[in-house]
This record gives structure tokens, C-alpha cells and sequence, in this order.
């Protein structure tokens, strides 16, 4: 049975009616095609989360995907509807553990996880075989399992590594994703929206974990900021802030260096396949030219048009007084060193480090 990691009714808000059918624009990192899909046939595999036989949930093997489908994507349609709405700004508590569990249980149901987890076992388990293989050791110890090295191959231990993994997944990941739940469940709650021309992407890993202070993507960690584009205009980002009020969802609308942040942020984490309409991808394209520019005309312009952007909210900001220093430098000699852009840079990440830890207190 197919089993969706990244739900219909997300890909959907990104797709345009065809026949009976919803479709996306998909780009292909692996082949670099651009590929028109049904949303019934991306962003899932089979089987993903049906549980073994003699390990089901009331004698039921797909309990879990009708727990995704019952239950948990319900949640997301109401935290979606609530967060799209630009009139709406308090919430209950109600509502926000709706938003919570909406978008956070996109985070631990993604099979990247599995693979991630996977790829640095095997590697791991492959090291300590060939090791104890040279030492003449009999026996391998690897997470509380024992393997008899007489009849145990290196590929018979990985392939057993490789099912108990994927069976704690599909057991597991939702008792985590409850942890997850219940560890942000304080979080603070903005929307960004998009007024010009340009649009949001999305990708088969569509929730975004980022972390200036320990920069480990962990969602176990208070110090994780979640970001996920809704549509085309919309994005939500969830952080912690004790000086932001509960219960309460704040808007912003956003300009072009703004949405490329997210879209950049998107593209990178994505696993496979990226989701957008063709004008959105060709703007993606061109402003990736311009942020990675090796011209600094080109980068010192760029400065300008953020600062002009941000001067009316940000304009005591210690970040932005970074940028305004270099660019009026650049302004009065007609030149700045790379080891000077660096520089600001560097005091700008740890400046964001500085403030994610003293809004957290």
C-alpha cells in the first residue's frame, strides 16, 4: 500500500487542478528535470508505515496510517485554515496545540530519519565488523545485539541492523512525534506572508528544522525554530520567545530576500524532489546568482536593497547596524575586503546566537 510521508492535503495547496487529478510542478535533483506529478504518486512509499504481522495494533497492521489519516491530518486542514486566515490573531489553547501537532508531526513520519540514521549505522557497523574481524574476535556487540561472527557475514549483520531499524520506525516515530509535541507545546507562532509576485517553495522534507544555538537538527531541543511553507503565499515559523505572547499568532508580510531565505532553506534540506511552479524556480534560480556572486557590486547591492527593506522595523538592531556600517564603508572607498565581509557575517550568526539564547530565559 502507498503510504504518503508528506500528506496530500500539504501537496495539494501547491498544485493546479488537471482533469481529476491535482498535479505538481516537480523538479528532480537526481535526473535536473522538471516533472508534472500527481500528488497521489510523490512524497511516498510503500508500506512505509504498516506494522509487521503479530506486531499490529488491534489486530490491525495499517493502524498507524489510519492514525495519520483519522486523526493527525485533520489537525493539520484546521491549523492550515487557521493560519491562512489574515483575520485571525488569538487563539485558544485549543487551537494552538491544533497548530502544534499539525505542522510538527510532519518532522519525525519523514523516512529521511530512517535513512539518515541508517546510513551512519552502517557505517558505524561496518567499522567495528572489519575491526573485530582483523583482531580475531568471535563475537560483535552493536546496540545490545550479539552476532556470532562464525555465522554472521558482514551484510547478514547490516541487513538485521537495517529491518530492527525500520521496524522501531514504524512503531515508534509516533511516540516521538508526541514527545516533540509536548516539548513545544509553549511555542510562539508567526506567519509570513508573501505580497508581490514571487512565491514559497516546498520539497518531499517540507518542515525545516534550524538551530543558531547548537546547530544540531534535532527536534528534541528547545532551541529549534521550525519553519514550513502552507502555499504558494503563506509560511509559518514556530520558535520559542518568553517575550512573546501565548495564544497569539503574529503576521508579517514579507519582501523577495525574505521569501528566497525560506526557498533557499528548502531546496537544500530537500531530499529528492522540489516542489514550485516554473516562474517560482526561475526567480530562485536568479536571485541564487545574485547571493552567491562573486562580484561585489553585485553582493554590496544586494546589502542595500535588505537594508532599505528592513530599515523601518530594524533600524536600531545590532544586525542591522552591522550591515550599515559595511555598506557605508563600501559607499566611501568604493571597495570592502572579503576578510571584512566574512567578519560581519560571523559577528551577525553569533549576534542571532546571542539573541535565540536570551529570548529562551
Amino acid at each position: 500500500m502507498k503510504q504518503h510521508f508528506v500528506p496530500r492535503i500539504y501537496l495539494k495547496q501547491f498544485s493546479s487542478r488537471m482533469g481529476k487529478g491535482y498535479f505538481v510542478n516537480s523538479f528532480d535533483k537526481q535526473t535536473g528535470k522538471h516533472i508534472p506529478t500527481n500528488i497521489n504518486n510523490i512524497c511516498a512509499e510503500t508500506d512505509l508505515y504498516t506494522l509487521d504481522n503479530g506486531r499490529e495494533v488491534n489486530n490491525d497492521v495499517l493502524a498507524v496510517e489510519k492514525i495519520y489519516a483519522n486523526f493527525i491530518e485533520p489537525r493539520y486542514l484546521k491549523a492550515f485554515t487557521l493560519l491562512t486566515d489574515d483575520a485571525v490573531f488569538r487563539i485558544t489553547d485549543g487551537q494552538r496545540i491544533e497548530i502544534v501537532i499539525g505542522i510538527l508531526q510532519l518532522y519525525m513520519r519523514n523516512p529521511r530519519h530512517l535513512k539518515n540514521g541508517v546510513a551512519a549505522h552502517t557505517a558505524e557497523i561496518s567499522k567495528q565488523y572489519r575491526q573485530a574481524i582483523s583482531n580475531g574476535e568471535r563475537e560483535l556487540t552493536y546496540l545490545d545485539n550479539q552476532y556470532n561472527l562464525e555465522e554472521w557475514s558482514e551484510q547478514d549483520i547490516l541487513h538485521d541492523y537495517y529491518k530492527k531499524a525500520k521496524q522501531y520506525f514504524r512503531e515508534q516515530h509516533l511516540a516521538v512525534t508526541e514527545q516533540i509535541c509536548n516539548i513545544h507545546k509553549d511555542i510562539k507562532i508567526e506567519v509570513n506572508k508573501i505580497m508581490d509576485h514571487s512565491q514559497f517553495m516546498t520539497s518531499d522534507n517540507p518542515l525545516i528544522a534550524d538551530d543558531y544555538v547548537t546547530g544540531y537538527d534535532n527536534a528534541l531541543l528547545r532551541s529549534q525554530e521550525f519553519y514550513l511553507t502552507l502555499n504558494r503565499k503563506y509560511a509559518v515559523r514556530l520558535y520559542h520567545d518568553n517575550s512573546k505572547r501565548l495564544n497569539y499568532i503574529y503576521r508579517m508580510n514579507v519582501p523577495d530576500q525574505y521569501v528566497h531565505g525560506y526557498n533557499r532553506k528548502i531546496y537544500q534540506a530537500s531530499s529528492r524532489f522540489v516542489i514550485a511552479d516554473a516562474e517560482a524556480f526561475n526567480e530562485y534560480h536568479k536571485l541564487e546568482e545574485i547571493f552567491t556572486s562573486t562580484a561585489l557590486e553585485v553582493r554590496m547591492e544586494l546589502v542595500k536593497e535588505i537594508l532599505s527593506t528592513v530599515a523601518k522595523r530594524f533600524q536600531n538592531d545590532e544586525g542591522y547596524l552591522l550591515l550599515k556600517t559595511l555598506y557605508e564603508k563600501y559607499e566611501k572607498h568604493g571597495f570592502v575586503t572579503l576578510e571584512e565581509e566574512v567578519e560581519v557575517l560571523e559577528r551577525h550568526y553569533h549576534l542571532l546566537q546571542k539573541e535565540r539564547i536570551e529570548r529562551q530565559r
